[in-house]
Order: C-alpha cells, then structure tokens, then sequence
C-alpha cells in the first residue's frame, strides 16, 4: 500500500524527537505520564473514544513534559490489534501568557456537544499541524472591546491525506468562541481543504475559491450556541457544506440537551443529540443527497475517515446518554437510533446501502487513585458492509494508569 512520506516522515521525527523526553530528565519542572490499553471490538460509535479510527485493540504510552515556557508531548500508539504504529498526540508547544503557539499532531473536538462536531472532530486521525490557540475565555482589558465578552479559539494550518493512497493536501481551519454574557456562548468555525502555494491560501482566507486556480478548494463554514439555565444546557451547532453569496449553504444540524442532577442521591448526567448531515436540493437546484463531507476534488477525510459525525454524508442519528456516579464507580449506558446511508449510494464509504437500526451499550469503570478499569457491552442492529462493522453484541475491556 502507498504510503504518504511526508507523513510517514513526520511520524518518525515525532517518535524520535519526544522519545528523548521519556527519559525524565531530572532539570525538567513538570511532568505527568499516562499508559492506555483497549481490548475488544468497537462498538459504532465507538463511545470509549468517540471515534472510528481505532480498529479493535489498541495501546497508547504518553508523556507531558514541562520546561518553563515550553510543553512537550510525546504519545506512540499501538493501533489495529497492534500492527500499526503512530505517533498521533505529540506536540511541542510554547506558552504565551493566554496563547498556545505549537506544532503536533492533536485531536480537535469543534463543538459544544460533548459527543458529535459536524465540522472537526477525533473521528479520524488528528492532522498534523502548526497552531495558534486561545483556551482560556478572556475579556479585551480595552474598554472598547470589552463589551464583545469573553473570548477564545483556535487557527491552524496542516496536512491532511484524504485517503490510504492520497496525496496530501493543505488543511486550514479556525474556531471563534465568544461568551457575550454568562452561561451563553457562541462559535463561528470554517475549514479549507486546497493544494498550491501562497496564492491559493490567500484566497483561501479571503473566501475567493469559486474562480481561478483556487476552484478546487473545499470549504465549509458555520457556526454553533450553547445556553446554560440551572442544571440545563441547550446547544447545537449549524454547517454549511457549500457557499452561496459569500456565505454557508447547504445546512447539516446538530442540536442536543443535557441535565445534571441528583437521581437517588446518585450524581446523574443524561443528555439527548440529534445529529443530521442529509441535505436538501437548494431553490436553485444546488447541493442535494451525498453532499455532507464529499467535494469533488477533496473529500473531507483523513486517512479515508470522516473528520465530522461519525454517522458521515446522508446520515441522521437520535441518542440518548446517561452517566451514573457512584464513588469510585461510574456507570454509563446509552440507546441510539441510526440511518445511515440515506440516499442508497453505493459510494458511501460506510455502507453500500441504506441502513437503519438501534444501538446500544452499558459500561461500568472503577477509579483507584492512578489507575482506571472498566468494562462495556455494546449491541448493534445493523451492519455497515464498508467499515467492518457487524450485527450483534460486542465486549471491550480498557485501563489507564497514570503516573
């Protein structure tokens, strides 16, 4: 199988560079390391991780390292029964007061639900990148921005290979978070997928990709909300897959609720997502069936997997989640409702053919003071020909030992 060297070089590099800093140096002022072990077959979604990128049992070894202003992290990966090998979670990154510039290769989650991003999630492999990143919400100390609210975000430039045997293309993403008064926040986001030099991203930030030799650019923009009122939080979040005026076209939805609360004197957190990425024709015959994360020069994958919903194009999912707290025990359960492959095309890179069917799942984790253990059994109605996943029950096992 081709592999892409870019990447495959970058990986390598990663590997070797932050394998210095297993070592623990003594000098060094902060440090924490993690072990992961997953053992099984993934259920869909896979809800232990939230994505389909691993395939049944896998290993992650990670390590953070501090040095002043600077932050290391090295993460090797064990993937696929443990036949592949990764690099996916290092990073190097240097603290600017409220501002993180680094370059790794990170997992992004672009939503307020804590689940589902229509637009960046860990559904596939993170993307190598360089980033600029504002976690912390802060108001502009200027009295004549400070009444914008508290802000936040994130701008990146990347690699990204849409699929096992592609080339790589340029990938270009930025999130806006903005909290203009408590417990209400909101998020603008856009992503472009482009080849080319410097003219092609300067259009890119400009918008101007329907003409010249920026056309094959892939775009998608949109934004999302979330209110808090008590123990009740409201969110959803709004992506366009095309561009119509110099604004996002071609809508997929997400919108969810979830409620913290005693049951029992058991702290509880149940939630309720509907996520939708089927589209209609616009009034003027534009988009229509299949048009969710598939361009025709840039599908938007990573390694062949969506980098959105887990569900991909022409998909609607309804799921109900709960969380149970009991002491060192937490208990979680969850039943979903999926279509997948709305449209029938034998194109989608799930299945070959309309499918709908329930999920569900139970799990149970223990916590000791380093150390994490659990359990879930997941059962699927349906089989998706494409991606391996089979009808029936499955059974993992997971550990984290921190040190």
């Amino acid at each position: 199988m081709h592999r892409n060297k870019i990447l495959n070089k970058y990986n390598l590099l990663i590997m070797v560079i932050f394998g210095i800093f297993l070592l623990k140096p003594p000098s060094l002022s902060a440090e924490s390391s993690k072990v992961e072990l997953y053992l099984g077959a993934d259920g869909f979604p896979n809800d232990y991780q939230g994505s389909a990128r691993y395939k049944n049992s896998w290993m992650r070894v990670a390590h953070q390292q501090s040095i002043g202003a600077f932050d290391f992290g090295a993460s090797v990966t064990l993937d696929d029964n443990f036949r592949e090998l990764n690099a996916d979670g290092s990073y190097i990154s240097f603290n600017l007061e409220d501002w993180v510039l680094g370059f790794g290769s990170t997992d992004r989650h672009w939503s307020f639900s804590p689940h589902t991003s229509l637009i960046m999630s860990s559904n596939a492999r993170p993307v190598p990148s360089v980033y600029l990143k504002k976690e912390k919400l802060t108001r502009f100390s200027s009295k004549y921005l400070s009444w914008l609210g508290s802000l936040g975000g994130e701008v990146f430039l990347g690699v990204d290979r849409e699929g096992s045997e592609s080339d790589s293309v340029n990938f270009f993403g930025a999130r806006l978070e903005v909290e203009p008064f408590s417990n209400f926040k909101l998020e603008l986001l856009r992503t472009a997928q482009f080849t080319g030099g410097s003219k092609s991203f300067g259009s890119v930030l400009l918008g101007d990709t329907n003409e010249g030799t920026s056309r094959e650019a892939n775009q998608m923009a949109g934004f999302g909300a979330s209110y808090t009122r008590h123990n009740n939080r409201f969110y959803m979040q709004a992506i366009g897959e095309d561009e119509a005026g110099g604004l996002p076209s071609c809508w997929m939805y997400l919108a969810g609720f979830d409620r913290t609360a005693h049951f029992g004197g058991v702290p509880t957190t149940i939630s309720l997502e509907l996520v939708d990425t089927r589209i209609d024709y616009t009034e003027n015959g534009y988009c229509g069936p299949n048009t969710a994360y598939n361009n025709g020069v840039h599908p938007y994958t990573n390694d062949g997997i969506v980098m959105g919903a887990p569900v991909d194009s022409e998909g609607r999912s309804i799921h109900l989640r709960a969380q149970h707290n009991f002491g060192v025990y937490d208990f979680d359960w969850g039943l979903g409702h999926y279509i997948v492959n709305a449209n029938n095309s034998p194109q989608h890179r799930l299945s070959t053919q309309k499918v709908t069917g329930m999920t569900s799942y139970i799990g149970l984790n223990r916590k000791y003071e380093k150390l994490s253990i659990g359990s879930k059994i997941s059962y699927r109605s349906f089989d998706l020909d494409k991606s391996g996943v089979e009808r029936g029950i499955s059974v993992s096992l997971f550990a984290e030992r921190s040190f």
